[in-house]
């Protein structure tokens, strides 16, 4: 893990935040597909996380609250 978040999307005026039961939902949908996959690119607001998850092996999809890491 990096320690990046994933946000569902940028929010804007019409866009609502998810709650933390789709964020739930997404957390499980995602782990048995990314999980031991290796990060080969990101695109993230900042680029140093990016560099830093590059090449590193996903260990874990965590929900807590509406923040997905």
């Amino acid at each position: 893990m990096c320690g990046l978040p994933v946000s569902a999307a940028r929010a804007g005026p019409r866009v609502k935040m998810p709650e933390g039961d789709t964020i739930h939902k997404v957390a499980n949908y995602l782990a048995p597909r990314l999980v031991g996959k290796t990060v080969r690119s990101l695109r993230v607001a900042h680029l140093d996380a990016a560099a830093r998850c590059n090449g590193q092996r996903i260990r874990d999809v965590i929900a807590e609250g509406k923040h997905l890491y």
